[in-house]
């Protein structure tokens, strides 16, 4: 169980390292505000954060593991998801980190404006996506969520702060992305 742990409370701290580095970047745009060396920091504890949490699950799932004998029969819908988004985000990451620079290099190229644009919003959507889904999973393994009526309660909040962090995130970069390229 102690693998468990470890990964549930890198995933903590990877959301909380992530929403600052959302945040900090939300804000630059549309501040029109840059530090280059703030961005990096954020991008690049993120991405050390996520690689361990990342290879820690795939441990977990594929290898072995310190907890005891588990046989998924048959997976349910929840986990399927969570799983599907993860796979997604791994696949997403390099364009969304590289985004920029390929709207940059094409500018005025509406068809890879629009393509890296949608594959921007895709990873967004499976970001906030597994952090709803996985929430709460990290609270109970960690005994810090035991009641069901109170996961039920922060799943329902997740979501909702997760659907608001895809919305604005996804609205402010497509916008500003498409007034520096186009405007």
């Amino acid at each position: 169980m102690a693998l468990k742990k470890t990964n549930a409370v890198l995933a903590l701290l990877t959301y909380l390292v992530l929403i600052g580095h959302v945040i900090y970047q939300v804000v630059s745009y549309i501040m029109f505000y840059y530090n280059a060396a703030i961005s990096r920091a954020f991008a690049d504890t993120t991405m050390l954060l996520f690689i361990a949490h990342a290879v820690i699950a795939f441990i977990i799932l594929f290898g072995k593991h310190d907890s005891k004998e588990i046989v998924y029969k048959a997976l349910n819908i929840r986990t399927l998801l969570q799983r599907i988004f993860a796979y997604a985000m791994c696949v997403l990451l390099p364009a969304h980190m590289f985004a920029f620079k390929i709207i940059s290099q094409n500018s005025g190229n509406l068809i890879i404006f629009t393509l890296a644009e949608t594959v921007q919003v895709l990873f967004y959507l499976a970001l906030f996506a597994h952090i709803a889904l996985s929430f709460s999973n990290a609270l109970i393994t960690l005994g810090l969520l035991t009641d069901m009526k109170k996961k039920k309660i922060t799943d329902v909040v997740m979501a909702v702060i997760c659907s608001l962090f895809f919305i604005v995130s996804s609205v402010v970069v497509v916008v500003t992305h498409w007034n520096i390229h186009h405007g």
